[in-house]
Formats: C-alpha cells, sequence, structure tokens
C-alpha cells in the first residue's frame, strides 16, 4: 500500500470526478475540499443546515448522471477548509495510475490499495 496516482470516478456513471490526492480524511470522514470538484459536480444546499458533531451539514453532492457522491459540510473547528464533500464510499470507485480495471470498495475501512492523507489537527 502507498500513495497512488488515480482519479476518483462515479461508480453508476464512471466519470471522472476529481484526483485521487484530492481526497483526505479526518476521523471516519473521508472528504475532498478542492474547488475544482465542486465546479465539476452539483452541490444541492438544503434550506436549513444542521449540526452534527463538529460538522455543519449543508445539503447533498451528486454526480452529473444523478448519483449521490456524499454531503456537503463544513468541519465547523477548521473554517479554514472551506466546503468539504463527504463522500460516500459505495457510490464511488477509483482508477489507479488511471487504468482500468475499477478498484471498489463497500466500506472505507476496507481500503487495502492506497494510503489516504490523514488531515492534521490543529
Amino acid at each position: 500500500m502507498g500513495k497512488k496516482d488515480g482519479s476518483i470516478c462515479c461508480r453508476k456513471c464512471s466519470r471522472e470526478l476529481g484526483e485521487l490526492a484530492w481526497l483526505k480524511k479526518r476521523n471516519t470522514i473521508y472528504f475532498i475540499n478542492n474547488p475544482e470538484f465542486f465546479n465539476k459536480n452539483e452541490c444541492k444546499l438544503d434550506s436549513v443546515y444542521q449540526n452534527f458533531q463538529e460538522n455543519l451539514v449543508m445539503g447533498d453532492v451528486k454526480c452529473t448522471c444523478g448519483n449521490s457522491l456524499g454531503g456537503c459540510q463544513k468541519f465547523m473547528d477548521r473554517p479554514e477548509l472551506g466546503t468539504l464533500c463527504a463522500l460516500k464510499c459505495k457510490q464511488i470507485k477509483f482508477a489507479i495510475d488511471k487504468r482500468s480495471p475499477f478498484i471498489e470498495f463497500q466500506q472505507w475501512s476496507k481500503n487495502n490499495r492506497f494510503e489516504i492523507e490523514e488531515l492534521e489537527e490543529i
């Protein structure tokens, strides 16, 4: 296992969503906060945001095919990170070194193929 070049893709339509290097982890949340990711996908904000532990849950993020990729959130204790998408593992797949076959996991804890950068606590 190690750092890999690759891409994150929609499990439903296989469209490339972003770079594997954009993926980060904080506790059990796997997320992307890259603006390019949000430009390529639809972020549908709820009319009322909800607080959940240290997170502000703001809405859903969807692929252009309509597949729900995860939740639009902010870490309330890390406002400098801005808006992020907490990805659902069951909704995405990975192309390592830009080659197929795709790699899929049902749970993040089942990943034994590549490392994900842990967000540094401040």
